[in-house]
C-alpha cells in the first residue's frame, strides 16, 4: 500500500511540475516553403523566437517537372539529426520549443513546405 501511495505522489508531483509555465496563447499561423536554389546555396534555416513555441501541423515535398528522380526532404530540429519527411510526417503534430534551430535539406528541383502554428508562452 505504501508503494502505491508513493508512486501516486510521484506521478502527481511530476504532472504538476510539467504544467508550470506551459500555458499557450495563439500568436499566428504560417506556411514556410523552401525551394531548391543550387548545391552551393543551401536553403535557409529558422530559429523559433524566444518566448514562442511552434507546432508543426503538416509537411509536404514536391518535385519539379524537369526531373524524374524521387524528391526528398529532410528536417533537422536543434541537434537532433536529419529526419526524412516520411518519418517526420508520422510524428505530426510536433511542438518545437523556443530558440531551437529548424533546418531543411531538399533534393534538386524540389520544394518543401511546413505549416506552423506559433504560440506565445504565458508564464
Amino acid at each position: 500500500m505504501k508503494k502505491v501511495l508513493l508512486v501516486a505522489l510521484v506521478f502527481f508531483g511530476l504532472q504538476t511540475q510539467a504544467q508550470v509555465g506551459t500555458d499557450l496563447q495563439f500568436s499566428q499561423a504560417f506556411t514556410w516553403c523552401v525551394y531548391f536554389q543550387s548545391e552551393t546555396e543551401p536553403p535557409p534555416y529558422y530559429t523559433v523566437p524566444a518566448g514562442k513555441i511552434w507546432k508543426i501541423v503538416s509537411a509536404t515535398s514536391r518535385i519539379g517537372a524537369s526531373t524524374t528522380s524521387q524528391p526528398y526532404m529532410e528536417i533537422q530540429i536543434g541537434n537532433s539529426g536529419w529526419v526524412g519527411i516520411g518519418h517526420f510526417q508520422s510524428h505530426l503534430p510536433l511542438f518545437i520549443s523556443e530558440n531551437k534551430l529548424v533546418d531543411f535539406r531538399i533534393s534538386s528541383y524540389a520544394s518543401a513546405c511546413i505549416s506552423i502554428i506559433e504560440y506565445t508562452v504565458i508564464p
